[in-house]
C-alpha cells in the first residue's frame, strides 16, 4: 500500500517499527480511538454475568489483567466498578501517559511496562479471572506461533471459570491475499491511514500514515507485519490451549458475527 509523501522532506518523518510509531502519535491516540461506552458496557456486564457463576461462588473482587493497555481509558472506567486492575503495554511512553493519569484519580490500577510474550514469566500463574486483549492487539503479537502461545499462557494466568476476551479486526470481511486498507480515522487535528499488504510469510505489512493540519506527516514503512487472525483461526488456537467455550460477535453490542461485521468479538472460558 502506497501512500504520497509530502514534496516537503523536513514535513515527512519516517519510522520502522510500531513501537516508535506509537510514540510519534501519543499526541493524538485518544482523538483517534476514543472508548466506545459498548466496551465498558460489555465487560461490567461479563463482571456481573460472573458474579453470579457458580464456578467462582462466592462472588470475589473480580481480578482484571488489560493486555495492550496503551493509554489505559477502559481501565480507567473499569476501576469504578470494584474490579482489581492490572495492565500491561510494551510501549514506555503510553504506560507512563496511564500512570499520570491513575495519579490523578485512578487509584488501585497497576500498570507495568512489559511484552505480551512475557506476561506469563512475570505476572502470576491463576491469578485472574478476566484477561482482556481488545483494540486490534492480538494481531500484532508476532506470528501463528507466538500468538499460539498466547493462548497458552492466557490460559496459564486464567483461574478456573476464567474469560479470556479477544477483540481483531475480522479479517473474514477482507480478501488477505491482496492489498487492502481500512477506512480513514480523523479528528479536527489529524487524519490516519492503514494499508496492509500480504508477504509471502503468511503475515501482512502494515503500512500507516498520520497526517497533521499543517501538512506535516508520520509515516510507517516496512517495519510491522501482523497475523491475519481468523475467528476459525482464534477458536482452533484456543481449544488446543485448553479453552473449552468461545461466543463470538460483531461488536461489543453483542451483534451477531457474520463474516461481514465490522470486527470480531470472542469470549473464551474455561
Amino acid at each position: 500500500m502506497k501512500f504520497d509523501l509530502p514534496q516537503n522532506q523536513n514535513a515527512l518523518t519516517i519510522v520502522q517499527n510500531m513501537q516508535e510509531f506509537y510514540t510519534a502519535i501519543l499526541e493524538y491516540y485518544d482523538e483517534l480511538f476514543p472508548l466506545d461506552e459498548d466496551v465498558s458496557k460489555f465487560f461490567l456486564g461479563l463482571q456481573e454475568k460472573m458474579k453470579t457463576d457458580s464456578v467462582i461462588q462466592p462472588p470475589p473482587v473480580l481480578r482484571y489483567l488489560g493486555v495492550g493497555c496503551a493509554t489505559a481509558k477502559l481501565e480507567g472506567r473499569l476501576i469504578n466498578s470494584g474490579m482489581d486492575i492490572t495492565c500491561i503495554d510494551s510501549n514506555h511512553e503510553m504506560v507512563e501517559t496511564a500512570k499520570r493519569r491513575i495519579q490523578k484519580g485512578y487509584s488501585g490500577v497497576r500498570l507495568f511496562e512489559m511484552s505480551t510474550i512475557d506476561m506469563a514469566r512475570y505476572l502470576k500463574k491463576d491469578s485472574f479471572h478476566i484477561i482482556s486483549c481488545i483494540d486490534d492487539t492480538i494481531e500484532y503479537i508476532g506470528n501463528e506461533t507466538l500468538i499460539r502461545k498466547f493462548f497458552y499462557d492466557a490460559r496459564e494466568l486464567l483461574k478456573p471459570g476464567g474469560k479470556l476476551v479477544i477483540q481483531t479486526m475480522n479479517f473474514d470481511s477482507f480478501n488477505t491475499g491482496q492489498p487492502f486498507s481500512l477506512p480513514s480515522k480523523g479528528s479536527i487535528r489529524v487524519s490516519f491511514e492503514r494499508g496492509y499488504t500480504p508477504l509471502e510469510n503468511n503475515m501482512l505489512q502494515l503500512d500507516a500514515t498520520l497526517e497533521m493540519g499543517n501538512g506535516k506527516k508520520i509515516v510507517l514503512q516496512k517495519g510491522t507485519e501482523i497475523f491475519p487472525l481468523t475467528a476459525e483461526k482464534a477458536e482452533m488456537f484456543a481449544k488446543e490451549a485448553g479453552f473449552t467455550g468461545c461466543e463470538r460477535y460483531g461488536s461489543f453490542a453483542k451483534d451477531k458475527w457474520s463474516p461481514e461485521s465490522p470486527m470480531t468479538v470472542m469470549v473464551f472460558s474455561l
